[in-house]
C-alpha cells in the first residue's frame, strides 16, 4: 500500500507540474499579443501594483467586500499550513520553518472556517448560480483534507516521525512503510487529488496580472497622452 501511494505521489506531482508549464507557457505566448518587449520593460510601480493585487485582492474588496475576508483568511491559512507542512518532508528543518510551527497550527484552525464562510456567502448569502459545480467540489475536498488534517491532531493522534519516514522516503525516491493510520492515508490520498486537479492559474496568477497591469497602464498612458 504505501508502494501505490508513493507511486500516486509521484503521478499527482508529474500532472500538477505539466499542467502549470504548460499554464504559464500560454499566458506567456498572450502576452506577445500586447507587448512582450514592453512587459520586460516593466516600471517598478506597476510590479508594485502586481504584487498588490496578487497578495491583497483589491479589486475582489471592490467587488464583494463580504467574500473578500473569507478568501483572504483562506489564501494566508493556507499558504501557512503548506508551510508549515515542509517539517515533514524537509530534514534538517530550517530555522524559519521552525518558527511559522505555532503560524501554521492556528491557521489549520482558521482554514475549514474561512472555507465554510466562503461556501455560506457563496452559496447561501448571495445564492449564486453561476458558482460551478468544480469549484464548490474543490471547496469540498480542501474542507474534507483540513477537517481530517485537525481530527489527526486532536482526535486520532498519528505517529509524526513515523508519517515524515515515510514523506521523507517518497521524495528521495526510496518509499518505506505506510504509517498505520488510515486517517492519514485517506487525508494524503486527499491532498493528492488535489495537488493534481489545482487550478493552474493560481501559479500563472503573477505573470497574468503583471500583464494585465502593464495593459492598463499603457492605456491609460496612452489616454493622457491624447
Amino acid at each position: 500500500m504505501g508502494i501505490l501511494l508513493a507511486l500516486c505521489t509521484y503521478c499527482a506531482y508529474a500532472i500538477f507540474t505539466c499542467r502549470i508549464v504548460w499554464r504559464i507557457l500560454t499566458v506567456w505566448e498572450r502576452s506577445a499579443h500586447f507587448n512582450r518587449d514592453a512587459l520586460s520593460k516593466t516600471p517598478p510601480v506597476t510590479i508594485l501594483r502586481a504584487a498588490v493585487d496578487i497578495f491583497f485582492f483589491p479589486r475582489l474588496f471592490r467587488l464583494n467586500p463580504r467574500l473578500w475576508i473569507g478568501e483572504w483568511i483562506f489564501h494566508l491559512s493556507f499558504l501557512l499550513v503548506i508551510l508549515r507542512h515542509l517539517r515533514y518532508v524537509v530534514s534538517p528543518m530550517p530555522e524559519w520553518v521552525s518558527v511559522l510551527q505555532p503560524y501554521g497550527i492556528c491557521a489549520g484552525y482558521t482554514l475549514p472556517f474561512s472555507l465554510l464562510y466562503i461556501l455560506a456567502v457563496k452559496g447561501v448569502v448571495e445564492k449564486k448560480r453561476y458558482v460551478s459545480s468544480f469549484n464548490v467540489l474543490f471547496l469540498g475536498m480542501m474542507l474534507f483534507m483540513s477537517i481530517t488534517g485537525i481530527m489527526m491532531r486532536t482526535v486520532v493522534r498519528t505517529d509524526i516521525v513515523a508519517i515524515k519516514n515515510y514523506m521523507i522516503g517518497i521524495f528521495s525516491f526510496a518509499p518505506g512503510i505506510l504509517p498505520k493510520s488510515a486517517l492519514f492515508g485517506i487525508h494524503f490520498a486527499t491532498a493528492l487529488c488535489l495537488l493534481a486537479y489545482l487550478p493552474a492559474h493560481v501559479f500563472a496568477a503573477p505573470l497574468s496580472v503583471l500583464s494585465a497591469r502593464e495593459r492598463e497602464d499603457g492605456l491609460k498612458s496612452l489616454m493622457h497622452g491624447e
